[in-house]
């Protein structure tokens, strides 16, 4: 099928994968998704329009909610004594955040300005703010934003997309952007702007669904990340490399880093297709943030993510040389 340009590729040949719906919160509508036969980006054609798009994002949008964060402990004792009461939690911090570095972040020094695109209630913000750093926020999310800024004022927040709220030019030292761009319709606006933004020696961490994936050739239709029609688009760690360069940058560093959540929340999906049920996933917190879960699926994380085949891809860049 011919529909317009790949926003990749400029391929116009598209091939038809599946009829999607919302299964996060079951709103209505259903929508067809297809994948580019030049570089494979999926799409969902034809794409809403930023007002429809907008009725996809309940105020209860996870990103959106306000998180209750528990202090995690400091002192070499009081790990001691969290993790002795919390063995399960301790092995999976062994496991996943030092055995596969899932919890690696781009080292910021005292006083460095970290940017957050798509930062919604501001968890990763809050983090680097304890560490020193001068912390700035970036949303579409109104409310989540003013929830922010009751808590930490001295957080500078912007409302909007990134190329309307006119940050400086190579003002940022660290940029992050996880699990945006395939919300983003004008994805080369984006990164064109992110390039504007950072400076020449700063760098930029951008995590995005995998679709070159094995739990996507596994789940197929009923693959989470795919999060229809709220991903507007699906990449693939080729055609990512591929985007990255086209814009400017220089990739520093690439992996994948699937965890547990989607391979669980793919399941529920085909239980909840199977029984004709509306199984509402974020409800069910007790099952996919189990450590216990966790801790079953850690051989498989290792290995897809040692293959490079998980399902989030990880890229740190920065400005290519001109």
């Amino acid at each position: 099928m011919r529909i317009e340009p790949c926003k990749i590729c400029a391929n116009q040949d598209f091939e038809y994968l599946y009829q999607g719906c919302d299964r996060l919160h079951y709103l209505p509508g259903e929508f067809k998704l297809y994948r580019c036969s030049g570089c494979g980006l999926i799409l969902v054609y034809p794409q809403l329009r930023d007002q429809e798009l907008s009725k996809y994002y309940p105020q209860d949008y996870y990103s959106y909610e306000n998180s209750h964060r528990v202090a995690p402990p400091r002192s070499l004792k009081e790990k001691l004594v969290y993790f002795l009461l919390h063995p399960f939690q301790a092995l999976n911090c062994l496991f996943y955040s030092k055995l596969l570095g899932q919890n690696r972040d781009l080292k910021c020094g005292l006083g460095s300005r970290v940017l957050d695109i798509g930062c919604g209630d501001g968890r990763y913000l809050l983090e680097k703010r304890s560490l020193g750093c001068q912390c700035f926020g970036n949303d579409i999310g109104e409310k989540a934003l003013n929830r922010l800024r009751e808590k930490v004022p001295e957080i500078e927040t912007r409302c909007g997309n990134l190329w309307d709220v006119d940050f400086s030019q190579n003002f940022f030292d660290v940029i992050n952007m996880s699990h945006v761009i395939e919300h983003v319709r004008d994805m080369d606006k984006l990164l064109i702007e992110a390039r504007r933004i950072v400076k020449d020696d700063g760098l930029l961490r951008i995590q995005v669904p995998n679709a070159a994936s094995v739990s996507f050739a596994i789940f197929g239709k009923f693959w989470m990340p795919l999060d229809v029609p709220r991903h507007v688009y699906t990449f693939s760690f080729p055609n990512l490399k591929r985007m990255f360069r086209d814009n400017g940058f220089e990739i520093v560093h690439a992996r994948t880093v699937e965890g547990s959540f989607s391979v669980i929340g793919s399941i529920f999906y085909v239980v909840a297709s199977l029984f004709k049920k509306e199984i509402p996933l974020m409800r069910h917190e007790r099952i996919w943030d189990s450590e216990i879960i966790k801790l079953l699926f850690f051989p498989y994380a290792f290995v897809v993510n040692l293959l490079r085949v998980g399902d989030t891809a990880e890229f740190i860049l920065r400005k290519a040389a001109k």
